[in-house]
């Protein structure tokens, strides 16, 4: 807009014109915008044939007035180009605006942002303490305005609300549930959020990024996962505890995930991890663990359980002539079992789910 501001007097001249002048690539002195070209050799100030007429309802008007400048007058802005835009308003008396010319400064940038997830990037967690995230203008001279998030839990099927700090946003309202997480570089090319995540819930992470040029990246960034911070449940089962057994070939037990495997994205852990069942034998009278041939180690020696670890409970079970051999009778035995799930929560040895037993082969 332009008007003719009021003098001591009653009296004004009112406008004349508003003029408007174009540099390409200022920083760099480039040239000036002549109607048709960026033809005008580089002056400062700039020359008189750089000023244009603008456009619109302006002689002999006080003002304000809208102005413009034509379609057929601008340049075909160059994407990722530097420009300066100067204007100056003329009244019927010659003055020019008291400012001499107001200014301003943009970069033209048709090409959108850039925006990833870098954490989470697996498909299970036991520990999350930080969204993390990079983004970046795909040109050089753009900026990032801003970095937006919104997190799912698939398993209450609601949005997180941070205003309220709870999954409280349906689906049809997910476009409100964006938020912006803490610029950790001062420039987006970081970016971080912490978040508390409840075990057997499935989520989604989506972010976007916002450039200065009013564009967001044109795909969401995408992260799903499980996030599950229970330690599985292994327990033997054969020999039973406080039993007596005259034969001691096999040993059994059960293991399954805590909470129980999910399926789908429904409430559950992430499923016990294949080769991860392990039993331990003692002998409890000579203190010695059993080494597949003797009970003749002084630590834990850990038998695997090769098979399928589905579905869950998995039945394992350990197999051994050689142990009916080795024991002896009227001793006690300790068996202990561990596992681990697909999130690498590791149940240890010495759990509470272990057997203790007495051998008894006398006839």
């Amino acid at each position: 807009t332009a008007e003719d501001p009021a003098s001591l007097y009653t009296n004004r001249s009112r406008l004349d014109k508003v003029q408007v002048a174009i540099q390409e690539n200022p920083s760099g002195d480039g040239n000036w915008w002549n109607g048709s070209a960026f033809a005008i050799s580089h002056q400062s100030p700039e020359p008189p044939s750089a000023w244009l007429d603008a456009s619109g309802t302006i002689n002999g008007e006080i003002g304000p007035v809208n102005w413009w400048l034509a379609d057929a007058s601008t340049p075909s802005w160059s994407n990722n180009t530097q420009y300066r835009v100067r204007v100056r308003a003329i009244d019927r008396s010659g003055n020019i605006s008291t400012m001499t010319a107001l200014e301003q400064i943009f970069v033209y940038d048709t090409s959108r942002p850039e925006i990833s997830i870098t954490t989470p990037s697996l498909s299970n967690y036991n520990s999350l303490d930080e969204i993390r995230g990079t983004a970046a203008d795909t040109n050089s001279l753009g900026s990032i305005q801003k970095v937006e998030i919104r997190i799912r839990n698939y398993t209450v099927g609601l949005w997180w609300d941070n205003s309220n700090q709870a999954f409280l946003i349906s689906d049809a309202d997910k476009e409100t549930a964006w938020f912006v997480p803490k610029n950790q570089s001062g420039n987006w090319t970081l970016w971080v959020q912490t978040f508390t995540w409840s075990s057997g819930n499935y989520y989604e992470i989506n972010a976007r990024a916002l450039d200065n040029a009013g564009l967001y990246s044109l795909n969401n960034s995408t992260r799903t996962f499980r996030f599950d911070n229970e330690i599985p449940n292994s327990r033997a089962t054969f020999p039973a505890v406080s039993s007596y057994v005259r034969s001691l070939v096999t040993i059994s037990g059960t293991a399954s995930d805590v909470p129980p495997v999910a399926s789908g994205t429904g409430y559950g852990g992430t499923g016990l991890s294949a080769g991860t069942i392990q039993v331990a034998i003692r002998d409890n009278y000579r203190n010695k663990w059993w080494s597949g041939a003797a009970f003749n180690a002084d630590t834990p020696q850990p038998f695997t359980y090769a098979g399928s670890v589905t579905p869950e409970p998995v039945e394992w079970y350990y197999d051994s002539s050689a142990l009916q051999n080795e024991i002896l009778s009227g001793a006690s035995y300790y068996v202990t079992s561990r596992s681990r799930d697909n999130a690498l929560n590791q149940e240890t040895f010495f759990n509470v789910r272990g057997s203790t037993f007495i051998v008894d082969t006398t006839k």
